[in-house]
């Protein structure tokens, strides 16, 4: 079990700092500035987070898959 703690410890502290470094674009660059310009990269990286997304799911769903028949076949023996 202790990878799931790392799987979505990570996804929290990359949520986390993704919060945190657009509040400190904000404050850098200007509220109306920093507004403009996260709508442009938002819709630049929408592309790439679906991308990235998929990947995870794909990840996550090997190891689960994995786990499974992992404990499946330590119940059997």
């Amino acid at each position: 079990m202790w990878f799931l703690s790392i799987i979505s410890g990570n996804f929290i502290s990359s949520k986390l700092l993704m919060m945190v470094s657009s509040y400190i674009v904000y404050v850098e660059m200007g509220w109306i500035r920093a507004f403009i310009g996260s709508k442009v990269i938002n819709s630049i990286s929408m592309v790439f987070r679906n991308k990235i997304w998929e990947m995870n799911m794909n990840f996550f769903g090997v190891i689960l898959f994995v786990f499974l028949s992992v404990f499946l076949i330590l119940k059997v023996f």
